[in-house]
Order: structure tokens, then C-alpha cells, then sequence
């Protein structure tokens, strides 16, 4: 056993274990005791005796001077971790869910070659230890789950620490300063944080890049960030009233993205650095102002912003340029959207979503030149005082439009659509030429004041009418049926509609059931030969004398 390097045991042995003194590796879980090693030093370096039944580290730890990690998690008998100055190489301690540990030496924070500290879920540990001079090898501190009251001010002196994880000390106050060279802070979930980053005065000699107070519920103000932060998550702080209220010059910062949702006493985000990119804001149910800002809308990378369940928001009246993608759902109080914009032909705004914003009047309405315009996707759906939508952008693919109970004009400003990319309607009225329409998917479900479908282009293969309670015309400008793509038509429900004279060629699938004044189908057709029609559905039957004709497949 002398030339033993690595010893692994996984069994529980209740006398003696002798080991040699040159071991390199112990890995010894669920053990009773600390075995013995022979007399003089030792050449172990890792140690691992994880959920073992000690209650101290050993005396004899002063002769393992080669020692480099120690694992003692989910010690439960552990209750003080003693000095570890005796061992001089120690790089990497890890004491994680020892429950019952209450206190630790100030060794533990002070040592000069340690680089991990892992104390997560010690949930007796109310101190941690003071630096007391500047620590150069400290890189990683987790306090996650430990009853912590406060941080020592001396935390300055971790000059190399680089990640801080205190996340859910429910006892934490205040974190007043931290490391220049941190670069992650994790501190979501700290109930009684009231306080953080208020020693930040020169912004720009932080290397903080992620900071997150998730759920802080006491948590009031963030007035300063360091210049190099990226991400900052602070969604579900309920007292959360001012972000970057500190801030005059937002230009140079790197943040890039920004979660403040949930924060339902957060009124105003009136300025955004110019890096942003995404910006969630969803469920700010007082916030009333955002983007304000915005002045030179193109020296703004936002290309996400979700103020969705807003519902004090009034207006968004400007976007940045570069903005693809915009939520604004159920936004009660939101009558207008864009309003100040005029000239969209630079804008990348591809994803517009408002639907469910009752108080919504106008949208697009300012829009002069649609033609560069690269909308593709507009949902208004149950807008219930909308009006109006007055222009759509040419690339536009899709429109969602349902249940808008008081919209009476759409596309009014179309009469050539034949450079028009739009793919996909839920509202149509007033529609001028379609002849050369790329629409494939139709969708005017429960269009209840919709009484005609006077024309589809020509490769529209999915038409969906359904409850369309005051329909009586459909499918009426069908001459020559062999030049249609129409393969599915649905007109369930449509108790108003009396005839359906033309299908097309390629139509495999019909549903009129519930049709109840239908009295005729296929009237205009003369030979049904070539017909691709493979399921009709007529559930109650049409009121016709005349023999009705069945396409042969």
C-alpha cells in the first residue's frame, strides 16, 4: 500500500483506517470518523469526505501542507470550521449545506492562496468573517442560503474577486460596496435588501458585467451601475420606484440587456443606455413613461422591448430604429403607438404585438412612406376601440385583427397590392385589387359585422370564416376556378350565408355545417370531374330542390 496514490472508498468501516503518508487523493463520503495517517508530512491534495460525521477539522491538518481542495458538504455534525492558515496551499474549501455550521475562522477569509470559498445553504451562519488586508487570491465567494445580516465593509479589500453569490440571505440589508474587479453578483431573492451599489461613484472603474436582485422585495432604488455592466435582472422587485436615476450621460455603458418586470411600482424608465438590446418591462403596472429619451432614434441598439400588461402605459411615441421586435399586450390604458414616427423607411421593426389593449384608438397612422417599412407581423387582436388602420407596410405578412368590435376601415390605403408580401388577415374589409395578393392564409373568425368576402388572390390555399354571423357572400370574383390554390374552406356557423356557386379545382376540404340558411353549393360548376374535393362537411343539410352535384373524388 505504500505506492498508493488514489484511494476511493464507498463503504463505512467502524474500526482503524491507516493510510500512507503518500496518498495524493482520499475520497471517502458518508465516513465516521477522520482516519489516521502515518507520522511526518503528508503529500495529500484532495480530500473529499463529503456528508462524513465530523464535527471539526482535525488537529493533525497542520502536516498536510500539499493540500489544494477540501470538500466537507453536507457535513451535518460540522458546526465551526476551525483554522486553515495550517494549511498554506488551500485553494478551494467547500463547506456547502453543512446546516449546522455557525461560525467560521477569519482564516477563511484571509488565507493567500484560497480561490473558492463555497458556504451556499449554511443556513446557521450569520457572520462572515473581515478582511483584514488586501486578499490577492479570493476569486469566488458563495453565500447563498446562510442567514448573513451584512457584509463586512472590508469586502473591498477581496481585491481579485470576481463572483459574489448571496442569493436568498433573507437577513441581508445592504450590500454598500463591492470589489472593483467583481464581475457577477447574485443577490436575487433577499427579502430585506434595501440597499446596493451606493459606494459606485466613478462608474468607470467597476468591472461589474451581471448583477441580479430578483425579487428584492424591498429593494427601492438602483442609482447607479458601473459603465461595464451588461446584464442587470431586477424583475419582481416590488418597491422598486427609480432605475438609473443617477445617470445624466447614458452613452458610454455597456448594458445590454435590462429585466425590470413585475416591478409594480416602477413609474418611469426614462432613460436607456445605447447599448441596450433588450428590454423587458412587462407587468410595470404604474409605469406611465418610457423611452422618453429618445431623441436621435438612430444611436439606439434596442431590438426588444416587452411592455406588456403595462396598464398605465398611454403611449409609446418612439422606437429606435434598430427595434425588431414589440410587445405591448394588454396594455389598458395604451391609445397610441408610434405616433410621432413619419419617416419608417430605416426602421427594423418586424413584430409588432398589441393586441388586447382596449383603450387603442390609432395605429400607423402617421406612416407616410410604407414602402421600406418591414413590418411583418401585427397583432391587434380585440382592440375593442380601434377604429382604424389606415395604412400597412408593403412587407407586411401577416395581420391579426379579431374581435376589433368597433373597426370599420383596413387597408384603405391599398389599391395596387401587387408589391405587397402580406401572408396572413384576420379582418377583411375594404379591400381594392387582390388579383395579385400572396396571401395564403385567411383567418376573419368571428368577424360578426363581416358580410362579404367579395374576392381572394389567387394563391390563398386556407380560408377560415367561421362565425362570421352576417356573411352572406363568399368566394364571388371565382370565374376561372382551374387558376386558385384555395385548398381548405371553412364557413361553419355562417348563418347568413345562402349560396357557395364556386369552388376550386385544387379545394380538398369544405365545412359548412350549421350553414342554417345555405340553400345552395357548387350552383355554377358543370363538370366536377376534375375536381380535388375529398371532404365535405354539411351537417345540416342545405334547403335545395335541385340535385346537388358531388365532385367525383
Amino acid at each position: 500500500m505504500r505506492k498508493l496514490r488514489m484511494l476511493i472508498i464507498d463503504n463505512s468501516f467502524q474500526g482503524p483506517v491507516h493510510l500512507p503518508n503518500q496518498l495524493r487523493w482520499l475520497e471517502w463520503p458518508n465516513c465516521a470518523f477522520f482516519p489516521e495517517f502515518g507520522y511526518g508530512p503528508k503529500k495529500l491534495v484532495g480530500l473529499d469526505m463529503q456528508n462524513s460525521k465530523i464535527k471539526e477539522m482535525p488537529k493533525q491538518f497542520k502536516d498536510f501542507e500539499k493540500l489544494k481542495f477540501i470538500n466537507f458538504g453536507k457535513c451535518q455534525s460540522l458546526v465551526y470550521m476551525s483554522d486553515v492558515s495550517c494549511i498554506p496551499n488551500l485553494e478551494e474549501l467547500n463547506l456547502h449545506m453543512c446546516t449546522n455550521l455557525e461560525h467560521v475562522h477569519d482564516s477563511v477569509a484571509n488565507h493567500c492562496k484560497l480561490q473558492k470559498l463555497n458556504l451556499e445553504d449554511c443556513f446557521k451562519l450569520q457572520r462572515f468573517p473581515d478582511i483584514l488586508n488586501k486578499n490577492e487570491s479570493l476569486r469566488e465567494v458563495l453565500l447563498g442560503w446562510t442567514s448573513i445580516e451584512e457584509l463586512p465593509t472590508s469586502i473591498g479589500n477581496l481585491v481579485s474577486l470576481e463572483n459574489l453569490d448571496v442569493w436568498n440571505c433573507q437577513q441581508l440589508q445592504e450590500i454598500p460596496k463591492i470589489p472593483r474587479k467583481l464581475r457577477r453578483l447574485k443577490a436575487n431573492d433577499c427579502e430585506s435588501l434595501t440597499r446596493i451599489l451606493s459606494n459606485i461613484c466613478d462608474v468607470g472603474d467597476f468591472n461589474l458585467e451581471e448583477l441580479d436582485v430578483l425579487n428584492c422585495q424591498q429593494l427601492q432604488e438602483i442609482p447607479n451601475i458601473p459603465r461595464k455592466l451588461r446584464r442587470l435582472q431586477a424583475n419582481d422587485c416590488k418597491s422598486l420606484t427609480r432605475v438609473f436615476s443617477n445617470i445624466y450621460d447614458v452613452g458610454d455603458f455597456d448594458l445590454e440587456e435590462l429585466d425590470v418586470s413585475h416591478c409594480q411600482q416602477l413609474q418611469e424608465i426614462p432613460k436607456i443606455p445605447r447599448k441596450l438590446r433588450r428590454l423587458q418591462a412587462n407587468d410595470c403596472k404604474s409605469l406611465t413613461r418610457i423611452l422618453s429619451n429618445i431623441c436621435d432614434v438612430g444611436n439606439f441598439d434596442l431590438e426588444e422591448l416587452d411592455v406588456s400588461y403595462c396598464q398605465q402605459l398611454q403611449e409609446i411615441p418612439k422606437i429606435p430604429r434598430k427595434l425588431r421586435r414589440l410587445k405591448a399586450n394588454d396594455c389598458e390604458s395604451l391609445t397610441r403607438i408610434l405616433s410621432n414616427m413619419c419617416d419608417v423607411g430605416d426602421f427594423d421593426l418586424e413584430e409588432l404585438d398589441a393586441n388586447d389593449c382596449e383603450s387603442l384608438t390609432r395605429i400607423l397612422s402617421n406612416i407616410s412612406d410604407i414602402g421600406d417599412f418591414d413590418l411583418e407581423e401585427l397583432d391587434v387582436s380585440n382592440c375593442q376601440q380601434l377604429q382604424e388602420i389606415p395604412k400597412i407596410p408593403r412587407k407586411l405578412r401577416r395581420l391579426q385583427a379579431n374581435d376589433c368590435k368597433s373597426l370599420t376601415r383596413i387597408l384603405s390605403n391599398i389599391c395596387d397590392i401587387g408589391d405587397f408580401d402580406l401572408e396572413e388577415l384576420d379582418k377583411s374589409l375594404y379591400i381594392c385589387d387582390v388579383g395579385d395578393f400572396d396571401l395564403e392564409e385567411l383567418d376573419v373568425l368571428y368577424c360578426q359585422q363581416l358580410q362579404e368576402i367579395p374576392k381572394i388572390p389567387r394563391k390563398l390555399r386556407r380560408l377560415k370564416a367561421n362565425d362570421c354571423e352576417s356573411l352572406t357572400r363568399i368566394l364571388s370574383n371565382i370565374c376561372d376556378i382551374g387558376d386558385f390554390d384555395l385548398e381548405e374552406l371553412d364557413v361553419s356557423y355562417c348563418q347568413q350565408l345562402q349560396e357557395i356557386p364556386n369552388i376550386s379545382r385544387k379545394l380538398r376540404r369544405l365545412q359548412t355545417n350549421d350553414c342554417e340558411s345555405l340553400t345552395r353549393i357548387f350552383s355554377n360548376i358543370c363538370d366536377v370531374g376534375d375536381f380535388d374535393l375529398e371532404e365535405l362537411d354539411v351537417f345540416v343539410l342545405p334547403t335545395t330542390t335541385e340535385d346537388p352535384k358531388i365532385p367525383r373524388n
